[in-house]
C-alpha cells in the first residue's frame, strides 16, 4: 500500500518516510490500510515466513503465527483487520500524538524504527540569511529549558535571546481563495498541541496532566495551567537579526525542567514483590503507553505573554495591494486576507513579556477579548513513551513515619529527601554495575500515593533502552536483579558502594564522590546517602527501625556519631545549651532556665524518619547542612518555625 498525497497536504518532515498526516488517519488512511490487510492475508504471511523461516522450529510456530495475526486479526476476530492489534496500536498512538506527521507519531510510539536523525528536535529561529533561516536545534526535552523565553544562546560570536514560541517556519504556506477564506487554519496555531496540568494548591505538586480538547484558556480556578508542547522557538526579530555583542550586565534567565511519570491509566502491568516493597513495571508493548513528562514552569512563575500574527502589505501584478499573514519573515498564509482579518484564528507566535518588532508595512494583530489583548500564562512541556518502574514500600515499622499526608504526617522534607537519595543510590549503583552513564536511567519527581511517596525510574531513551527492564530480570538465585542490587547497596558491596562507606568521615550528607552529579544539581541540597541506605534497608526488612531501638544497628554504623556531631554544632554556637545523653544512649540538648521557676527544656536529637509521636525531634541531617541562626528574642531558633509541645520542641527545617 502506498500513501498518496493530496495537493493540500503539508510536508510533515518525517525522517522515517512519507506516511501522511495524523489528522488524516481516521478518515483517509485507516480505511485503506484495513482494506489492504484484509485483501492481502497471504501476502503478509509470505513476507513473515520469508524472513523467519530460517529460524524455523516447532517452538517458533506459535510466535510466527502471532506476528501474522498481529496484522490480520485472529480467528476469533474472523481475521478482520479492523480488530487487529496493529490497528488498535496505531489508534492508541494517535490519541497521544504531539506531531503532525503520522510516521513520526508511530516512531515515537515504538511502532516504527527510527532511521536518520532524531525526529524530536526543536529549533530556535534567530535570523535569516537569504532564503535560509538561521537556527539552533536541541532535543525537545532540552529545548524547553535552553530555548525558554529569556534564555540567551551564543552562535557565531553573537548573543541571541529567546523571546517566545512559534510554529515551523519551513512549512508551505496556505493559499486563500478570492474571498480570503482559509481552510483548516488551526494547525498554524502555536498552541495546537496543548495539555492541562493540575497541581495541588497547598503543596504545588503535580496531580495530573491531561490532553486539552477545548480552546486554550487562562488559569482555571482549580489551579490547573496549560502545558504547551512547542513546535519551535524564536527571537523577537527574525529578519536582519545578527545577534548582539555580550554586555557585562547580561543576565539570562535560568529554569529547570522537572520530570514527572504518568502511568495512572494503565492497568496492564507486571508486579514483583520484594521482601518489603512492591515493584510495578510498565513496558512500551501493546496498548501500554507509560509516559514521562518534562515540565518547565519557569520555577513556578509560568511564562506570561500574548498570541499574535503579523500582516504585511504586498503589491502584486496590476498594481493591486493585498495583505498576507507574514509573521516577521515567514509567510504563513499566501494570498489576500483583507476580507477575513476579524475571523482568522491563526496565531503563529507567542511572545513572553515583549511586543513584536515591526518593519515598514507590517501590522500586528493580537488575540483579543472585549477589544483587549488576551494574556496567557503557560508552562512548556515535552513528553515521551518509555519503560518505567515504580517502587513503593508495603509495611512501615511503628517506630518510623513515612506518611506525608493525613492526620499524623511525618517530617516531609526528610521523607522526600530519603526517597530521592534512595532513587539516586539505585541509579548510580546500577550504572556502576553495567558500566553505563547514570543518566541512562531517569528519576522522576517523587509521587505521593495514598499518603506515601513512591520512586519512579524510567529509561532515558524514548521507547525504552532496556535498562529498567533489566532490573526486573530473574537471576540465578531466583530473585530479581533489583532485589540483589538493593542487597548489595546495604552491604556496600562493589567498588562504588565501598567508596561511599570509606568516605563517611568526610561526607555528612552527599558530595560528588557519592550522589552529586551535574545532572541532579537541582537536588544537591536534599541528597543524603545515609537516608537513602536507610530507606533501601527498609525495602528489604520491615522490622528495620533506622536505629530507633539501637543506634548502632544501621548499615553505615555511625548514626550515634552523627547525632553527637549535630549536638556539638548547636552547643558550639550557644554556651547556654549543653549536650547530654539519655540512659538508652540517645543524645538531647538541655537548656536550663535561669529565672525562677528553674525549668530544664530537653530537645531530643533524632533521625528525621523516626516517628515523632510522642517523641520530640529535630532533623540532625538537616542540622549538619544548615545550622542555626541567632535571634535576639530567643536563645536560638532554627531557620523555620518550631513546633512546641510541652517542654519538648520539634524542629523542622
Amino acid at each position: 500500500m502506498e500513501y498518496v498525497r493530496s495537493e493540500n497536504d503539508i510536508d510533515p518532515f518525517d525522517v522515517v518516510g512519507e506516511f501522511g498526516l495524523v489528522r488524516d488517519w481516521d478518515h483517509r488512511i485507516k480505511p485503506h490500510l484495513i482494506h489492504w490487510i484484509n485483501a492481502s492475508y497471504n501476502d503478509i504471511a509470505d513476507i513473515v515466513h520469508y524472513y523467519l523461516d530460517q529460524y524455523y522450529g516447532h517452538e517458533l510456530v506459535p510466535k510466527i503465527n502471532d506476528i501474522i495475526h498481529w496484522f490480520t486479526g485472529t480467528e476469533a476476530d474472523a481475521f478482520d483487520a479492523s480488530q487487529s492489534a496493529c490497528i488498535r496500536s496505531i489508534d492508541a498512538a494517535i490519541k497521544v500524538a504531539n506531531c503532525q506527521g503520522l510516521g513520526q507519531c508511530l516512531t515515537e510510539a515504538g511502532l516504527l524504527p527510527l532511521y536518520g536523525m532524531p525526529s524530536n528536535s526543536r529549533v530556535l529561529y534567530h535570523g535569516k540569511k537569504g532564503k535560509e533561516y538561521r537556527e539552533i536545534d536541541r532535543p525537545v526535552e532540552q529545548a524547553i529549558t535552553e530555548f525558554a523565553p529569556g534564555s540567551v544562546k551564543t552562535k557565531d560570536h553573537g548573543y541571541y535571546t529567546a523571546a517566545g514560541v512559534t510554529t515551523n517556519f519551513k512549512m508551505k504556506p496556505y493559499e486563500t481563495d478570492d474571498d480570503g477564506v482559509i481552510v483548516d487554519d488551526a494547525r498554524w496555531d502555536v498552541f495546537e498541541f496543548c495539555h492541562r496540568m493540575s497541581k495541588d494548591q497547598a503543596t504545588g505538586k503535580i496531580r495530573s496532566i491531561n490532553r486539552q480538547t477545548e480552546e486554550i484558556s487562562v488559569i482555571e480556578q482549580d489551579g490547573s495551567v496549560p502545558i504547551i508542547i512547542p513546535k519551535a522557538f524564536r527571537t523577537n526579530r527574525i529578519a536582519y537579526n545578527y545577534g548582539r555583542k555580550s554586555q557585562n550586565n547580561d543576565r539570562g534567565s535560568f529554569s529547570q525542567a522537572s520530570i514527572w511519570a504518568d502511568a495512572s491509566n494503565i492497568q496492564n502491568l507486571r508486579k514483583e514483590d520484594l521482601p518489603n516493597a512492591t515493584v510495578r513495571y510498565w513496558t512500551c508493548g501493546g496498548d501500554q503507553k507509560p509516559t514521562v513528562w518534562y515540565i518547565n514552569d519557569n520555577n513556578g512563575k509560568l511564562y506570561t505573554g500574548n498570541r499574535f500574527f503579523i500582516t504585511e502589505e504586498k503589491r502584486i501584478r496590476g498594481g493591486r495591494t493585498i495583505k498576507l499573514i507574514n509573521d516577521d519573515s515567514p509567510k504563513h498564509i499566501r494570498g489576500s486576507v483583507d476580507n477575513c482579518l476579524t475571523n482568522i484564528n491563526v496565531f503563529p507566535s507567542f511572545l513572553v513579556d515583549e511586543q513584536p518588532l515591526l518593519a515598514n508595512g507590517q501590522e500586528s494583530h493580537f488575540e483579543l477579548s472585549n477589544g483587549k489583548p488576551v494574556s496567557h500564562s503557560i508552562a512548556l512541556g515535552a513528553k515521551k513513551v518509555t519503560e518505567m518502574i515504580c517502587i513503593s514500600i508495603r509495611h512501615i515499622n511503628p517506630n518510623l513515619n513515612l506518611c506525608v499526608e493525613g492526620q499524623f504526617p511525618g517530617y516531609e522534607p526528610g521523607i522526600i529527601a530519603a526517597y530521592y537519595s534512595a532513587a539516586t543510590l539505585i541509579q548510580r549503583a546500577f550504572a556502576d554495575e553495567l558500566d553505563i552513564q547514570p543518566d541512562e536511567i531517569e528519576i522522576s519527581e517523587i509521587k505521593i500515593e495514598d499518603g506515601y511517596p513512591c520512586i519512579y525510574l524510567s529509561d532515558a531513551l524514548a521507547n525504552g533502552s532496556g535498562y529498567v527492564g533489566m532490573l526486573m530480570e530473574r537471576v540465578a538465585s531466583g530473585k530479581t536483579r533489583l532485589q540483589e542490587l538493593l542487597e548489595r547497596i546495604v552491604r556496600f558491596d562493589g567498588s562504588y558502594l565501598t567508596a561511599i562507606l570509606s568516605h563517611r568521615d568526610q561526607c555528612s550528607t552527599s558530595c560528588p564522590k557519592c550522589l552529586r552529579t551535574y545532572q541532579n544539581a537541582g537536588y544537591h541540597h536534599v541528597l543524603d546517602w545515609r537516608l537513602g541506605v536507610d530507606l533501601i534497608k527498609l525495602m528489604l526488612d520491615d522490622s528495620y527501625d533506622m536505629g530507633y531501638t539501637d543506634l548502632d544497628c544501621t548499615p553505615y554504623g555511625d548514626l550515634r556519631e552523627q547525632m553527637r556531631i549535630a549536638g556539638e554544632i548547636v552547643t558550639r554556637n550557644n554556651t547556654l545549651i549543653a549536650l547530654k545523653t539519655e540512659p538508652n544512649g540517645h543524645y538531647y540538648l538541655s537548656t536550663i532556665r535561669r529565672i525562677p521557676p528553674v525549668v530544664e527544656t530537653k530537645e531530643a536529637i533524632v533521625h528525621p524518619l523516626w516517628n515523632h509521636n510522642p517523641m520530640a525531634s529535630q532533623n540532625f541531617f538537616e542540622l549538619l547542612r544548615t545550622g542555626y541562626k541567632q535571634k535576639s528574642d530567643a536563645p536560638r531558633v532554627p531557620y523555620n518555625n518550631a513546633l512546641v509541645s510541652g517542654n519538648n520542641t520539634v524542629f523542622h527545617f
